[in-house]
């Protein structure tokens, strides 16, 4: 199974006046910026069965942004695991439920993101990666997907997506 961890994209600043954070939604820039990303994840040929999500609005937005350039229109699936602060271990406990998939794509906030490629590869809590607004990486699971079965094998920067598209 691949499993495409993506950040959402650029959102509205934090402590925005009356904005609760849950609620802050992408820039159009930061929109703009998803759809060149879905454009350079589409020539590199990124194939997924689903698209799993936070609740928090810009992470949606992001995930229905990509289900759209993906023509399944907004079935994205909200996961409270993805949300910040989640349970990364019920996470990776979901996707073992899902090995029948050939990918999963994963849109959610940092520093969780992070987190979570770094127990998929390593098993260990402890080891992150940064991933940027916009980022994304794949990793492979080769046997049921649990902690430090998985292989990193790219991750790209908004710029490094923007510049493929």
């Amino acid at each position: 199974m691949l499993v495409y961890l993506m950040r959402h994209g650029i959102a509205s600043p934090r402590g925005e006046l009356g904005i609760d954070d849950a609620a802050r939604a992408l820039t159009p820039e930061g929109a703009d910026k998803v759809r060149r990303i879905c454009s350079a994840l589409r020539r590199l040929k990124v194939e997924f069965d689903e698209i799993w999500t936070s609740s928090l609005i810009r992470a949606k937005q992001t995930a229905e942004i990509v289900a759209s350039v993906w023509g399944l229109g907004q079935e994205v699936r909200i996961v409270p695991a993805l949300e910040p602060g989640g349970d990364l271990r019920a996470l990776i406990d979901m996707l073992r439920c899902e090995s029948a998939a050939r990918g999963v794509l994963l849109t959610g906030h940092e520093p969780d993101m992070g987190e979570l490629a770094g127990m998929l590869i390593s098993g260990r809590s402890d080891a992150t990666i940064r991933f940027k607004k916009g980022g994304v990486g794949c990793i492979e699971l080769n046997e049921t997907p649990k902690g430090g079965t998985g292989e990193l094998l790219w991750l790209l920067t908004p710029k490094q997506l923007c510049k493929i598209a």
